[in-house]
């Protein structure tokens, strides 16, 4: 019986380690969380506007951008809002903005528009380019929205 008792008892002592571990666990993972937490990229409520215009062979194309929601969003006005606390500047792409609206965009297409596609009036091929202040960018994941920026999406 001895042995058995004995043996009991390991079974035991190994099951408290086990719930002690898994516990264990539990904490350090709460805690790594808290610690490795990024810094939001803003401290406080946000409003900006940037203003955001679209062309395509030379002709000015809207867009229904009042679908969107959330932190960045549009009215239909010409501008997208960022507005709140913005806790991560992927949440604020110019990407981000048509993808929330909807609106197929990468470096290589804008919406119907699509790299090496030709204009009605141009024997080129076009190409997506992204106008911030006038400064042109390749990738829409990159261009980061903030107050006043004119913003010029082109296909030309």
């Amino acid at each position: 019986m001895m042995a058995n008792s004995s043996h009991k008892s390991t079974q035991d002592i190994l099951i408290y380690i086990g719930i002690f571990i898994f516990f264990a666990l539990i904490v350090w993972g709460a805690f790594m969380a808290i610690v490795n937490k990024p810094d939001p990229v803003t401290t406080s409520s946000v409003h900006w506007h940037s203003r955001i215009s679209y062309e395509a062979c030379g002709n000015e194309v809207e867009f229904q951008d009042d679908k969107t929601h959330g932190t960045i969003h549009g009215h239909n006005d010409g501008m997208a809002h960022v507005e709140g606390v913005v806790l991560d500047e992927e949440e604020i792409t110019l990407a981000a903005f048509f993808k929330n609206a909807g609106i197929d965009i990468t470096g290589q297409n804008f919406a119907d528009y699509q790299n090496g596609d030709k204009c009605n009036f141009s024997s080129g091929h076009g190409k997506v380019v992204f106008y911030v202040n006038d400064e042109p960018f390749s990738d829409p994941n990159k261009i980061l929205l903030s107050d006043n920026q004119e913003i010029r999406v082109v296909f030309e």
